[in-house]
């Protein structure tokens, strides 16, 4: 005796919640240069600074703006 009521395999499973899991997890991934480059910025202008001593914290903000550009264009 089968029970009609309970499907098996992929028909039971919650699409709608995996698609939404899978959704933020690529979301994270996406906006998360921001806080990456956010932690580690210091260091990278540290270590251009040892190279040349010219380097200023513009170039900070210059890889910051070219970030927020890849991201309105969908980079």
């Amino acid at each position: 005796m089968e029970n009609q009521s309970s499907e098996s395999g992929w028909r039971s499973w919650n699409w709608p919640g995996i698609r939404t899991l899978i959704g933020g997890v690529s979301l994270m991934l996406y906006l998360g240069c921001f806080f990456l480059w956010g932690n580690i910025a210091p260091y990278v202008l540290s270590y251009f600074y040892k190279f040349n001593p010219n380097t200023d914290y513009g170039f900070i903000f210059l890889v910051d703006s070219i970030l927020i550009l890849a991201n309105w264009t969908g980079y």
